[in-house]
């Protein structure tokens, strides 16, 4: 019921914190606060998923509901409940991903690996992406409660319908701007010039009047 429904999103929660917590401190060497984060970590996403086998294995295998489902995981059945759809099942998912990008980021391996000119962005990329990813996740909890199911079902359709034709429409705008004036400057501007020395600086200059005149993120993009 709701209350196991309440105690796995407190579960969920709790884990994603302790995975924040290792991914963000990239201390070398040993850290008391990631140290516990990764064991805090491993205990509750190891004892979920074997709760969940267990729960699945001695309850749930001779039941209709669950012999009847689409167990596919390409090719899903139209007709028919996905077992990888169900919240519990993508939940442990969830949790065996935390687990692997806590145990495999740059500060925990070799001098050889955390110099790698390859391993570190890579590891920070998909680091990056995955706690992204974490927003629709969240968001098929939240659609579960009274307050906020109604924001969290129209997320996806605000996005689909408004986000997406906008963001066409103003990167249409954005570019033939960014060429007009970078044409128009050619004569004057100086290739030192950080504003509009280059095609790239102007589309830089042109992102941050976007947001505002005390936007000042040049230097990180």
């Amino acid at each position: 019921g709701m209350l196991w429904f309440r105690r796995l999103l407190v579960v969920q929660i709790a884990c994603w914190g302790c995975t924040a917590m290792v991914c963000l401190d990239d201390t070398v060497g040993y850290s008391p606060v990631r140290c516990g984060a990764r064991v805090c970590l491993f205990t509750l996403a190891f004892s979920y998923v074997a709760l969940l086998v267990a729960l699945f294995l001695l309850c749930a295998k001779d039941e209709q509901w669950f012999i009847h489902m689409d167990f596919s995981i390409l090719n899903a059945a139209t007709n028919k409940i996905n077992f990888w759809n169900l919240l519990a099942v993508r939940n442990a998912c969830e949790l065996l991903l935390m687990v692997l990008l806590a145990l495999l980021p740059p500060w925990y391996a070799g001098d050889h690996v955390r110099h790698s000119r390859f391993y570190a962005p890579v590891w920070h990329a998909i680091a990056s992406v995955w706690f992204l990813s974490g927003i629709p996740f969240f968001c098929s909890y939240l659609e579960l409660f009274k307050s906020t199911s109604a924001l969290a079902l129209a997320i996806p359709e605000v996005a689909r319908r408004d986000m997406i034709p906008f963001f066409a429409l103003f990167i249409v705008i954005y570019l033939s701007c960014g060429v007009a004036l970078r044409i128009s400057v050619l004569p004057s501007a100086s290739s030192s010039d950080p504003s509009f020395g280059s095609f790239w600086g102007v589309l830089k200059t042109l992102e941050e009047a976007t947001h505002g005149p005390d936007v000042q993120w040049r230097a990180a993009m």
